[in-house]
């Protein structure tokens, strides 16, 4: 009889002061993994929004590179006109090998600034990942910028969304 007295009072000490203790712990256990949670997407969010204002920056410096030398380009096409105006049939005979390797030049410049794709029914918007991994263009570049921003935007916002869910709880 004094062993079942004895297991009963363990038991009453169990309800009333180990069960209390040990779902506070739990509860301590719980907040603690929630704010290491909220910390740790914070700080990926801090990490994020760096990522993608450095990748805006290149991504402007890079649209300022290419408009400068399609600027250039059609520059120097204008003074190729100009020149094939002004001279006469003979001196263009003459100059005809130096404007040749102009237009060899420009249309290398073209394919590097824009790509080979330029001005074919606009599928140089509509081109896999694939083609532009191959592509050296500074226009592919610029996509593949433009990509990478908005995969890190995504990303951004998903670890907001994570961040608003775990303020909720």
């Amino acid at each position: 009889m004094k062993a079942l007295k004895a297991n009963l009072k363990a038991l009453q000490k169990q309800d009333q002061v180990d069960v209390p203790r040990i779902k506070a712990n739990i509860d301590a256990l719980e907040g603690f993994s929630i704010k290491s949670l909220k910390n740790q997407l914070n700080d990926d969010n801090k990490k994020s929004q760096s990522q993608i204002s450095a990748m805006k920056k290149s991504f402007e410096d890079l649209q300022k590179k290419i408009d400068s030398l399609n600027k250039k380009q059609d520059n120097i096409k204008i003074t190729v006109q100009t020149l094939s105006d002004t001279y006469d049939d003979e001196d263009l005979e003459r100059e005809n090998d130096f404007i040749n390797k102009i237009h060899d030049k420009l249309t290398t410049c073209d394919r590097d600034i824009n790509g080979e794709l330029k001005g074919r029914d606009d599928t140089s918007d509509r081109l896999d990942d694939s083609v532009l991994d191959k592509a050296k263009s500074l226009h592919s570049r610029k996509k593949q910028i433009i990509s990478k921003i908005n995969s890190m935007v995504g990303q951004f916002n998903e670890n907001n969304k994570l961040i608003k869910d775990a303020n909720k709880i």
